[in-house]
């Protein structure tokens, strides 16, 4: 007796062979698309420490003038979050920044006199990296340090 026989005598692919056939393939596509969602619902978003101290701060005005808001950005983060040899920007600490700093946005330009040393852990929640990705899983639920 051969295959072709075989299948001949116990039947051929018939509807029961069909439903059967549709349900594993519907069944089969929700899996893939689970594993591949995750790559961009919790990317890994590059975060620092958030610093209520300059949010306020318009770095269009005197005395800063600032060219682009990304300039300013950029400042206010290098002037209040550690760097790191291994990572860049420190992402669960912040320099304490004097009190007299706190809300004087002309403190941004007087990079000179700038001498913290003392570090502090995250206060204030963490500001992300939203150049690659808008939102994550990770920026949304923001609560905790890598």
């Amino acid at each position: 007796m051969h295959y072709d026989d075989i299948l001949h005598q116990i039947g051929e692919f018939g509807p029961y062979q069909k439903v059967i056939f549709l349900l594993v393939t519907v069944c089969s596509l929700f899996s893939p698309i689970n594993v591949v969602s995750q790559a961009f619902l919790a990317g890994n978003v590059d975060h620092w420490c958030g610093v209520s101290a300059w949010t306020d701060c318009d770095c269009t005005v005197e005395p800063l003038n600032a060219p682009e808001v990304s300039w300013c950005s950029e400042l206010k983060k290098n002037l209040s979050i550690p760097w790191t040899d291994q990572q860049g920007f420190d992402q669960c600490y912040k320099y304490d920044l004097p009190q007299e700093w706190i809300g004087n946005c002309s403190m941004i330009v007087e990079v000179e006199t700038f001498n913290v040393s003392g570090r502090v852990p995250c206060d204030e929640g963490w500001v992300y990296d939203r150049t690659q990705y808008k939102t994550t899983i990770t920026s949304d639920v923001s609560g905790f340090a890598h």
